[in-house]
């Protein structure tokens, strides 16, 4: 699948967070909160290239094979602490 996103908003989400869209790598998980009968999405958890704990949400378009990147952010501590779980879990 290929990634897309509105660069408007990744210049926002920049501004905002200090994040751009295609930094993060990591653990995924449903985003069961914020997901939809029509629009299942979906969180990365892990670090950036600058050793940042990052958060981004996505949502894949099956229609055209692409994934939607809705938000990434620093993580905040308790979803940091989730991360050190699934690391102890290996």
């Amino acid at each position: 699948m290929d990634f897309t996103w509105d660069e408007h908003k990744n210049v926002k989400n920049f501004k905002k967070h200090e994040v751009w869209f295609d930094d993060p790598f990591a653990r995924e998980m449903p985003d069961e909160d914020h997901s939809t009968p029509d629009e299942e999405r979906w969180l990365i958890l892990g670090f950036s290239e600058k050793t940042r704990m990052l958060i981004v949400c996505y949502a894949e378009l099956l229609e055209n094979e692409t994934i939607r990147i809705i938000s990434a952010r620093k993580a905040e501590p308790e979803e940091e602490a989730q991360y050190r779980g699934f690391k102890d879990e290996r």
